[in-house]
């Protein structure tokens, strides 16, 4: 019987060439925080944007050092595994961190933490 996935493995952009290891937001548990959505997460002294890359049972890190994902922000994945994949190589190829790689890859707004929803277009047709 397998157990869920218990901590989240997420791309943060910085420079450090690994993934960091969190705990699932108070909300919601780790199976629900679904591999290609964006999580805003403590970094340091800082909040940063960074993009869940895999679920995990096991860390390298003691648990009672795990710091707690803030948030959630996305309901769906905004990178589907093709794409990951996709970044994943260009990340190897180039040796460049994997966190930098993933958001150069998306825009400005979505990198700061912005709703990733697309207000509608208002037109006019002639007829």
């Amino acid at each position: 019987m397998s157990h869920p996935p218990a901590y989240l493995r997420v791309a943060v952009p910085t420079p450090l060439r690994r993934l960091f290891d969190y705990l699932p937001p108070l909300q919601h548990d780790a199976a629900q925080c679904q591999v290609g959505c964006r999580v805003r997460v403590p970094f340091g002294r800082q909040k940063l944007v960074g993009i869940i890359v895999a679920h995990s049972n096991k860390t390298d890190q003691p648990t009672s050092k795990l710091k707690r994902a803030q948030a959630l922000l996305d309901d769906s994945p905004l990178l589907d595994s093709e794409l990951l994949e996709l970044l994943n190589w260009a990340c190897q190829y180039y040796q460049h961190p994997i966190g930098d790689v993933i958001a150069s890859a998306l825009p400005t707004l979505l990198r700061q933490g912005r709703a990733a929803t697309r207000e509608p277009r208002r037109c006019w047709q002639l007829t």
